[in-house]
């Protein structure tokens, strides 16, 4: 299973612009799960393990393998899809063609 974690905070205005970016993106992946964690309410101990520093941050992590990716900033929806889509690849072999046509990375 492949989380995301998402960290932002309220007053961030570039959270405010990913988070419906990243809950868009994730719909129809049933394996996927998206946590968002706001850094200046929830537990730290996941900002420490994965030395978040700056704001949005999302941190891709596989249940099995371990950390897998990293990105600071805002980002489109199509980077996350792509970053999602090239996982499964890599973790469960060759994608429907439909999925490798809309993937840009």
């Amino acid at each position: 299973m492949l989380n995301i974690f998402e960290f932002g905070a309220d007053w961030c205005s570039g959270c405010r612009i990913l988070k419906p970016i990243v809950e868009e993106a994730v719909k129809g992946y049933d394996d996927v799960y998206l946590k968002q964690i706001n850094v200046d309410e929830d537990d730290d101990d996941l900002c420490e393990k994965y030395k978040v520093m700056s704001l949005p941050t999302l941190v891709f992590e596989d249940t099995s393998i371990g950390f897998i990716r990293k990105i600071v900033g805002t980002v489109p929806k199509e980077i996350i899809k792509d970053v999602i889509n090239i996982y499964k690849e890599l973790k469960y072999g060759e994608l429907p063609r439909s999925v490798k046509e809309s993937t840009s990375l």
